[in-house]
C-alpha cells in the first residue's frame, strides 16, 4: 500500500496515472467524520467503440484526517470525470473531482491500494441529437427529395439557413447544402433553426451525411434518421455505436442495441 502525505508525492502519483482524465469514480463514501473511501479508475487498453474489449486500471483509496467533508452531493458512477486535480493547501493534502458535481477532499494522508486491472466490454450509448452516416451505392439526395420523403411520413417541412424564412428547394445549394436546416414549416414563426445538415458530400462510392438536432421536435429528428436508415446499404454512427440501417430502425422501435 502506498501512503501519501506530501503534496509532491500526490502530484507525482496523479501524474503517473494521467490525472485519471476521462476516468470514473465507482463509489465515494464517508466512513466516519474523518475518513473517506473511494474507488477510482481509468481505461488503459482498448478503445471506446461499443462492444469492444477494454482494460481498466482501478484503485481503492482511503483519505484519512479528512476535514470539512460533507456527504451532500450527486454521484453518477457512469459519469466520465474530467480528472482529479491536486489542490495546494497550507496543511495536508487536497484533491478535487467532478462527480459531475465538484467535490473537494482535504485530508492529512491518502492510502492507495495496489491497482486492479479489470477486463470489460465497452457499453454502447447513442446520441439523441447527433448522427453520421455513410451511404453506399446512391447519390446524395437533392433538397426536394428530403421534403418528399418526410412528407410520406406525414411531416410538412421546409429548408432554411439559420434564422431565415422558408427557402424553396431550388434555392438550396446542391450538392453541398452543409450548414442548412430542415424544419417543420409550422414551426418557422417561433424557431430559428431545425435539424442541421452539418456536412454532406458525394464521393466515389456514394455519399456521407452528418446531422444535428437544434430546436426541432424529436419526431422530426427521428423521421429524418429513419429516412437515412432506409437506404439499402448504409452505415450509421451515433454515440459510440456503428449500426446498419435495420439495426438503427430496430433501436428506434425497441430501444435494443445489438451489443
Amino acid at each position: 500500500m502506498l501512503i501519501i502525505r506530501k503534496f509532491e508525492d500526490l502530484a507525482n502519483w496523479l501524474n503517473e496515472n494521467f490525472y485519471f482524465e476521462d476516468g470514473y469514480v465507482s463509489y465515494i463514501k464517508k466512513i466516519d467524520e474523518s475518513t473517506v473511501t473511494l474507488c477510482i479508475g481509468f481505461q488503459v487498453e482498448g478503445n471506446y467503440v461499443a462492444g469492444t474489449p477494454k482494460v481498466l486500471k482501478e484503485y481503492s483509496i482511503i483519505a484519512k484526517g479528512v476535514k470539512n467533508f460533507e456527504n451532500k452531493f450527486k454521484h453518477n458512477p457512469e459519469h466520465c470525470i474530467e480528472g482529479i486535480t491536486h489542490i495546494e493547501t497550507n496543511c495536508g493534502l487536497g484533491i478535487e473531482i467532478d462527480l459531475p458535481q465538484t467535490v473537494q477532499i482535504y485530508c492529512e494522508e491518502i492510502c492507495v491500494e495496489e491497482p486492479r486491472y479489470i477486463q470489460k466490454i465497452t457499453k454502447p450509448w447513442v446520441s439523441d441529437n447527433s448522427l453520421y452516416a455513410e451511404v453506399y451505392g446512391f447519390e446524395l439526395p437533392k433538397p426536394v427529395t428530403w421534403i418528399e420523403k418526410l412528407s410520406k411520413m406525414g411531416l410538412v417541412v421546409s429548408w432554411r439557413y439559420g434564422g431565415s424564412k422558408i427557402k424553396l428547394p431550388e434555392q438550396v445549394p446542391y450538392p453541398d447544402y452543409s450548414g442548412w436546416f430542415l424544419q417543420e414549416t409550422s414551426k418557422f414563426p417561433y424557431t430559428q433553426f431545425g435539424v442541421l445538415i452539418e456536412h454532406v458530400q458525394n464521393n466515389e462510392v456514394g455519399f456521407s451525411i452528418s446531422i444535428n438536432k437544434y430546436d426541432a421536435e424529436t419526431h422530426l429528428w427521428v423521421a429524418l434518421t429513419k429516412v437515412i436508415a432506409e437506404f439499402s446499404n448504409v452505415e450509421i454512427h451515433t454515440g459510440n455505436c456503428q449500426l446498419t440501417g435495420a439495426q438503427w430502425i430496430n433501436y428506434l422501435h425497441s430501444g435494443e442495441l445489438p451489443y
